[in-house]
């Protein structure tokens, strides 16, 4: 598994769902409950079933929505079973854009 997701420079108000998808997989005996913890700017785009059954595996995608300017970094906390956790940073970066250029048509006159 990855241990970082960059989902690079977007405007402040968009989100992007690059979908920095990741699979966990249960190598263990018996089956586990997986959840995911992670918070703001990022959220979990989907997880489609929590119950992870033995050598099974379930992919985990992830969004990235800033709602104000800055560089992010978080982390996405994997738990299954009784002790078990896994981790997978998230990385983001939001921007304004300050001013909009406008090209016009200029008209010169000659004398």
């Amino acid at each position: 598994m990855p241990t970082q997701y960059d989902f690079g420079l977007i405007e402040v108000g968009q989100s992007t769902q690059k979908l920095a998808t990741f699979t966990v997989e249960n190598y263990g005996h018996g089956d586990a409950t997986v959840q995911v913890a992670v918070t703001y700017p990022f959220s979990i785009s989907f997880l489609p079933d929590s119950m992870l059954w033995d050598d099974e595996n379930v992919i985990v995608g992830t969004t990235f929505a800033p709602t104000n300017v800055g560089k992010f970094t978080n982390r996405v906390d994997i738990y299954g079973g009784a002790v078990n956790t896994a981790a997978v940073w998230l990385l983001g970066e939001s921007w304004i854009p300050h001013f909009i250029l406008k090209w016009t048509n200029v008209v010169s006159e000659t004398s």
